[in-house]
């Protein structure tokens, strides 16, 4: 059996939000939809969260997998200034039955964001531990099932 790794990224994104938009940004449920598919083909999970501009993703699953993941989001041009936070073997999958949890809870993320001294949700400058609390913050909260164009 092959090794299982979790890996954690960031990046900007290149599209732009309608001004008074509400619900999910067109862009990142295209996202969402093809990811859904493709990541249940490659024996992927994980959890996106998109907020301020900024995504913040998890992937789970057989390293090769997850790296030729890695490589499509660094050659896709909705996505900018790529970081990878961590990358770690894991024992077990923190979100195994979801091919792409989205987690679109503003309030609840705002309140833990401001609890630790940030104004918005900006990954950029998270440290290790608040990179953490967040992981640990969507993997419990409730996911977003409905998408549509």
């Amino acid at each position: 059996m092959k090794k299982l790794t979790q890996l954690v990224y960031i990046s900007r994104s290149t599209s732009v939000r309608p001004e008074n938009f509400k619900g999910i940004e067109p862009t990142v449920g295209r996202i969402l939809l093809k990811s859904r598919i493709n990541n249940k083909r490659s024996g992927l999970t994980g959890v996106l969260y998109f907020g301020d501009g900024c995504f913040f993703q998890c992937i789970e699953g057989e390293e090769e997998a997850v790296l030729d993941l890695l490589q499509k989001i660094k050659d896709d041009p909705r996505h900018s200034d790529i970081t990878v936070r961590s990358q770690r073997w894991i024992e077990k999958r923190s979100f195994g039955s979801w091919e792409m949890k989205f987690v679109a809870i503003e309030a609840p993320l705002t309140k833990l964001l401001e609890s630790r001294g940030y104004k918005r949700f900006d990954p950029y400058q998270f440290d290790n531990q608040m990179d953490e609390s967040v992981l640990h913050f969507l993997g419990a909260a409730t996911a977003v099932d409905t998408i549509s164009e």
